[in-house]
């Protein structure tokens, strides 16, 4: 039930429910007390939904009786749903006294998966968003989370969110970009010397920029931001839960089909695995030719020895099947992923056949093609979800250890060159009007 239609509906019983008091003492209040009028009935009546009454006696029939203990928790119900009704409709009455709260900053994906782990775990959430989409409304009504419309660069509406009383500020946008303006904005505004170390953590999908942002990023006294990337967070949880060292014992062949952002995450977080045993033999298959990313990739990790790429249609290969192979269906595509998928089950059986799904598994395909053929349906946001939950500073408080990153070796090579008094990149700066600026 939507809150329009929650709302409707208790109106109607609150109406129903004083009209039918109504009635009562007008029809057996002059009975009890034969000296009334219909106006002086009337008066009386009203005056039990406000705790008062003016007879010496307490009523003797049962209707009377009835009636003088439920006009008050009428009363107490209207005055309760309308003070929820208000914080809800006027999120900042709430927030005023928020605190230890955590804000998320774009109510995208990202945005709702962290704002629903935080509300089950009972933590307040602040969320804020540009556009306020009618999608996004009926989620907030769903949930019941307080969401702020409009910049989250603004520092206007950061305050009245509470962000110097939060405990945690996610930047969870599809933009790398204005997820980093963001952070040094709140970074800014949470100010120096705070005794309770506090996290910034930010989204940044792109690798090179998010170790630029590494390299440049520090900040100072119980402040920290972090940086972090949902797709990551996926291929390393896949990787971890279901092709650990000992489920994985015995494969000699890997075939990653879909170079995508998850693909590509997964390749290497896969070889990173790999890199204190036994070499594995990985093919990745793309409809796209990838072979210069893929190549590059392998090399960059030491492990292009072993790494091919093959250019094809996933929904449309032969059966490649040999003892001791484990393939990866990842690409952003679940019906395309559903149908390599099926396309594999009747060719051969394996107990490693992975397949990267959004909004799937629907659990009849699960049951007829999982269980027969060993394939192994992975919901990528419950991946992101077991991840996040592990991030400091967001579920639990943060310490100081979670604030203080290990410097970069640049950062290092920065900080002891021959200038005395270098200016390092990365340490954030304030400039005239006390804001944050990155230096370098």
């Amino acid at each position: 039930m939507t809150r329009k239609g929650k709302f409707s509906y208790q109106l109607g019983f609150w109406i129903s429910s004083i009209g039918l008091v109504i009635v009562i003492g007008l029809i057996y209040f002059p009975q009890e007390f034969n000296d009334k009028t219909l106006w002086e009935t009337l008066y009386y009546t009203l005056r039990l939904f406000i705790f008062e009454h003016d007879h010496a006696s307490f009523p003797t029939r049962v209707p009377l009786i009835i009636i003088y203990f439920i006009a008050p928790l009428i009363t107490l119900s209207g005055i309760g749903t309308a003070v929820s009704y208000l914080l809800s409709f006027s999120p900042l009455l709430k927030i005023r006294w928020m605190k230890d709260h955590v804000i998320v900053c774009g109510m995208g994906r990202t945005g709702r998966l962290f704002a629903n782990a935080l509300e089950s775990n009972r933590i307040n959430v602040i969320g804020i968003d540009l556009f306020h989409s009618g999608d996004l409304e009926e989620w907030q009504e769903r949930r019941n989370i307080s969401i702020l419309a409009g910049d989250f660069h603004s520092k206007t509406l950061l305050k009245k969110a509470g962000v110097q009383r939060a405990r945690c500020v996610i930047y969870a946008s599809g933009d790398d970009l204005a997820n980093l303006e963001g952070a040094l904005t709140a970074y800014g505004m949470i100010g120096k010397n705070q005794t309770i170390p506090r996290l910034i953590w930010t989204q940044i999908t792109d690798e090179k920029m998010a170790d630029t942002a590494r390299i440049f990023l520090r900040t100072s006294d119980n402040i920290g931001i972090r940086l972090f990337d949902t797709y990551r967070i996926a291929a390393e949880k896949m990787i971890s839960k279901h092709f650990s060292h000992v489920k994985r014992n015995g494969v000699r062949h890997i075939d990653i089909m879909g170079f995508g952002k998850f693909g590509r995450d997964l390749m290497e977080v896969l070889i990173t695995d790999l890199s204190d045993h036994n070499p594995i033999k990985i093919r990745v298959i793309d409809i796209e030719n990838y072979e210069t990313e893929v190549m590059g990739l392998a090399q960059e990790l030491a492990y292009s020895a072993n790494v091919e790429f093959k250019k094809a249609d996933i929904r449309d290969l032969p059966a490649l099947y040999r003892k001791g192979k484990a393939s990866f269906i990842c690409t952003d595509d679940d019906l395309k992923n559903l149908t390599a998928a099926m396309s594999l089950a009747r060719k051969y059986e394996t107990d490693h056949i992975y397949v990267r799904m959004s909004q799937w598994p629907l659990a009849a395909v699960s049951e007829h093609i999982a269980d027969k053929h060993g394939i192994k349906f992975v919901n990528i946001s419950e991946l992101v979800l077991e991840g996040i939950k592990h991030l400091p500073g967001v579920f639990q408080a943060a310490g100081t250890h979670d604030v203080k990153r290990v410097a970069s070796q640049e950062f290092e090579r920065q900080k002891n060159s021959a200038d005395p008094n270098p200016i390092q990149p990365g340490k954030i700066c304030e400039n005239a009007d006390g804001d944050p600026i990155v230096s370098g």
